[in-house]
């Protein structure tokens, strides 16, 4: 996957930023009372917002916050990189206990982070949520992790069995699944949605 997002970025995403600077240019050129005007500021807001997209496609597959080698690094990289560009959105990062007696396998470590990718996902995009909180806790058995928003929350949604097929919450759990971990999800018609995952260590 590093080697995709390396060649769209190196790719794609180099030709649309061409693109965009030759179409600026030329519509400098263009008269004001010019009917082609409007085709040309359309036509650059269509390829920027292509750009933008192929970016956010890339740091959601790719994210530079795998390469940190501890879980407790890789978390917070990705969540500054989220208040970066929510930053209307109050997100709150917590950590208990010590980290460091701990060897986990990569696919944990990426497991977890997928895990809390999907579900901050959720709550910017489906949740309209106005905080968002994540804990991880280290133990020397275990690591749990939740993600904790005030958003609108789903109605009957409680533990790890039933959940919708929408909001990548079946992929969630399966991640969690395929490790042994447990994992759940909390939520209800009152509001805010809780994901869960605790991974034996």
């Amino acid at each position: 996957m590093r080697r995709v997002a390396h060649d769209l970025h190196d790719g794609p995403v180099q030709t649309l930023a061409a693109s965009l600077l030759e179409l600026r240019r030329g519509s400098r050129l263009i008269p004001i009372d010019s009917v082609y005007k409007e085709s040309m500021t359309r036509s650059v807001d269509l390829i920027q917002a292509a750009h933008d997209e192929i970016r956010e496609i890339i740091a959601f597959h790719r994210p530079a916050a795998l390469d940190e080698s501890t879980v407790g690094d890789m978390l917070h990289s990705f969540i500054e990189d989220v208040r970066r560009r929510h930053s209307d959105i109050r997100i709150e990062y917590f950590t208990a206990g010590e980290e460091n007696c701990h060897r986990l396998t990569d696919s944990v470590r990426i497991a977890m982070f997928r895990i809390v990718q999907e579900a901050m996902r959720n709550a910017l995009t489906h949740a309209r949520a106005s905080t968002i909180r994540v804990v991880v806790s280290f133990d020397p058995d275990w690591i749990h992790c939740s993600v904790e928003d005030d958003g609108c929350g789903i109605p009957g949604i409680d533990g790890a069995t039933g959940l919708p097929a929408g909001h990548g919450f079946v992929g969630m759990r399966d991640r969690a699944e395929l490790l042994d971990a447990d994992f759940a999800v909390r939520s209800g018609p009152e509001g805010g949605t809780t994901v869960s995952v605790r991974f034996s260590v």
